[in-house]
């Protein structure tokens, strides 16, 4: 409508122009005409023509003033008519006209001109718009020529000027229309445009909002809602037209409803933006919520405060892995109990707070014996659940504000508070009456799938802050403790003490010699030459020596204890088994009837990684196998119901020996259940034999025992004749000992072959 308006009042002002011009075209018209009647009809006065005209001036300037408005008429395309009147008594008078015939006499009653035409000759020029007895209308100009009696009336057909003008409009609208039209298509094409642009960012928006689990919300001053989006109603279980209208508060319990307030409250007098405000909200079906919303102020056109509009995110997902994550930080996964890195914190809290509150609180460092034996013979999966139990049963003792942990494997920290006003002999008391429901419910059967299991516990308690000031010195000390406990007999508790600490530096400080001593390759072989009862040699023992470079030569039974507890014995029996084969191999090849006997230790023997060590070297040197004798000592298999290992090793050919035979002190059924090739009887009965007639007894039951079962005897450690005498007599077949030889080098052995 405005465009309309503005294009009608731009015509209407080209149409007032289109006139103006047209009525200034015919004044200047009439003022040149009239210019050049006035001079003509001068010159006419003076010079006109006497014959052609009779000397009447008069009628020679209406001749040229005919023959004028004749040419310029016929010359002009725009259609002006041109009269030039004279007043009689008789009227109106056209004295000369451009059109083809002469007009009739006008008088007052039927030309409505006749008034702009008598102001005329009264000397008032005018240009009006008139018309003719035949309601012909036209633009004319009156003008009274200067010193005459005529008047002169130019004329411009309103028709005529009307095509002009028509034309004028039609180009005028023509142009204004192809501008409009431009107008429209260039505001159309914008305005499709934002249409599009508009349509695209809705449709963005709402397929936004169904591929999000996000919610867009409302609130006017009052937090009460005026718009929400549906996703609202997957995440709190209400239809949009039960919120709508609501405050958010509607939706949780009554403090967190006071907390948002408050918080909302603050950030409305400032109408600060909304930023990660987490609340808690209650679904319909009762369980919580928790909503992250961010949202900012909106206002109206005036800038006045409407409310607030924003988005929530439901992110109790998110917070309950969050917590999980938390808890693995600082929890065991397997368990559930407090971890290594909690155990730390919680210990350096009971460092202050013991020293404020003057209270002896202490640690104990929990390691289960023989676990390692159920996860070897149940599997990993039952030890698993053996843990669990175990923790299970921690948590159930110990109290409240005591700290129950697993550091890993099966070793437990338990971190115990003590009381106010304690003393030192109270507290250990405590502690022992604590430690002692501790033991009795760990060895309490554990049956997981019908399969009954016993586990005992090795405790070390250090205290706080008497036995270390700081967390890991406590840790450690408790640990040392522990480490003796387990030395002492394992299912025990040992309080630190600084004594215990130097028994413990010591051994460390053995770990780190053997360390060396396999870096350095100072262990060696020396060979024990065993013979028959002729004295003939029929084979060796190889014996382990450690040469220690400032403590000289060590004997076996000093050392190998601690090899095998700090779990050196597969990478010993392994040098032994490897530097036998080499010697065996350079002195054999010149005495193929010499045995060889090796020890292995018992953790070797049970140990498959070894087996399959022994296995592969047997592969290499295959004709040994059966000049080797494996010495394996007798309390392995009054421990051990699994014989499978020593078929295995007989398949490939070597022979078994029982070291240290009559110590076990158990039954000796399985001598018949077994395949021994020999036994070996222990060298405390062969040295009691001159001291004790029970002892010789005992010797003399074995001989017959092993004839009975034809099993060959070795009796070693003979180094008096009178021992040889005895073994000899009771049937040794094979004797070993000092008497006959001492234990040699391979290269004093092959010297003396040499020899």
């Amino acid at each position: 409508m405005p465009i309309a308006i503005v294009i009608f009042l731009f015509i209407y002002i080209l149409l007032q122009r289109h006139e103006a011009e047209v009525k200034h075209r015919l004044y200047e018209k009439s003022i040149v005409l009239s210019s050049f009647i006035t001079e003509s009809t001068l010159f006419n006065k003076q010079y006109s023509k006497e014959k052609e005209f009779k000397e009447n001036s008069k009628l020679a300037t209406l001749h040229h003033v005919q023959k004028t408005f004749q040419e310029v008429a016929k010359n002009e395309k725009i259609h002006l008519q041109y009269f030039l009147i004279s007043q009689t008594d008789n009227g109106i008078v056209f004295d000369a006209y451009s059109t083809d015939k002469k007009p009739s006499l006008l008088d007052n009653e039927n030309n409505n001109f006749f008034t702009a035409l008598q102001n005329a000759f009264l000397g008032q020029n005018s240009i009006q718009l008139t018309s003719n007895p035949d309601k012909k209308r036209f633009y004319t100009a009156f003008t009274k020529v200067p010193n005459t009696n005529w008047v002169l009336i130019v004329c411009q057909p309103y028709n005529k000027y009307m095509v002009v003008v028509f034309e004028n409009f039609f180009y005028m609208f023509a142009i204004i229309f192809i501008i409009a039209l431009i107008i429209y298509l260039v505001l159309n094409y914008y305005d499709t445009q934002s249409r599009k642009h508009i349509h695209k960012i809705k449709s963005r928006f709402k397929d936004l909002l169904k591929s999000t689990d996000y919610w867009i919300w409302e609130v006017d001053t009052n937090a009460t809602y005026t718009y929400i989006s549906k996703q609202v109603e997957n995440a709190l279980g209400y239809k949009k037209s039960k919120i709508i209208g609501e405050q958010p508060f509607s939706f949780m319990t009554k403090d967190e409803a006071k907390k948002a307030k408050r918080i909302f409250t603050n950030i409305v007098k400032n109408k600060s933006d909304i930023r990660n405000l987490e609340n808690i909200y209650i679904h319909k079906d009762g369980h919580e919520v928790v909503i992250l919303t961010n949202g900012a102020p909106y206002f109206d056109i005036d800038g006045t405060w409407m409310g607030y509009r924003g988005i929530d995110r439901d992110i109790t997902d998110e917070k309950r892995k969050q917590k999980a994550i938390e808890h693995l930080a600082y929890n065991d996964v397997l368990t559930g109990l407090a971890n290594r890195k909690t155990i730390i914190l919680r210990i350096e809290e009971e460092i202050n707070f013991s020293k404020r509150h003057n209270i002896i609180s202490g640690i104990m460092f929990l390691d289960l014996d023989d676990f390692k034996y159920i996860n070897d013979t149940l599997g990993h999966t039952h030890g698993d659940e053996v843990l669990k139990i175990v923790s299970q049963r921690l948590t159930h003792i110990c109290r409240n504000f005591d700290t129950v942990s697993r550091i890993g494997g099966d070793e437990f920290i338990v971190l115990v508070r003590g009381e106010s006003n304690d003393v030192k002999q109270e507290s250990k008391i405590r502690f022992h009456n604590y430690i002692n429901r501790i033991v009795k419910t760990i060895n309490e059967p554990i049956i997981i799938n019908n399969i009954e299991s016993h586990i005992g516990v090795s405790i070390g308690v250090a205290l706080l802050t008497q036995d270390g000031e700081t967390v890991d010195d406590l840790i450690s000390h408790a640990d040392t403790a522990m480490y003796k406990a387990k030395n002492a007999g394992k299912n025990k508790a040992v309080f630190y003490n600084e004594k215990l600490q130097l028994e413990v530096d010591n051994i460390i400080e053995l770990k780190n010699k053997l360390i060396s001593a396999f870096k350095n390759e100072e262990f060696i072989l020396h060979y024990q030459e065993q013979f028959d009862l002729e004295k003939n040699i029929v084979g060796y023992e190889a014996l382990i020596r450690w040469k220690h470079p400032v403590d000289g030569l060590i004997e076996a039974h000093e050392f190998l204890p601690y090899i095998e507890k700090f779990g050196f014995f597969i990478k010993l029996d392994s040098y032994v088994y490897d530097k036998v084969f080499e010697d065996m191999y350079s002195h054999i090849n010149n005495n193929p009837h010499l045995t060889m006997a090796i020890n292995i230790t018992g953790s070797s023997f049970t140990n498959y990684e070894f087996l399959d060590f022994i296995e592969n070297k047997t592969k290499e040197h295959s004709r040994f196998s059966s000049l080797i004798t494996l010495e394996v000592t007798e309390d392995i298999f009054m421990n051990n119901n699994e014989y499978s290992n020593i078929e295995k090793l007989k398949s490939l050919g070597f022979k078994i020996s029982i070291d240290d035979f009559g110590t076990g002190y158990s039954k000796l059924s399985y001598l018949s259940n077994m395949k021994f090739d020999e036994i070996k009887i222990d060298i405390s009965f062969i040295r009691a034999i001159d001291k004790s007639q029970k002892e010789r007894d005992i010797c003399k039951f074995i001989f017959n025992m092993a004839r009975a079962l034809n099993i060959r005897v070795v009796a070693e450690g003979v180094e008096t004749k009178e021992e040889f005498e005895f073994v000899k007599n009771e049937g040794a077949n094979v004797v070993q000992g000092y008497y006959l030889s001492k234990p040699k080098t391979i290269g004093e052995i092959l010297k003396e072959e040499i020899l």
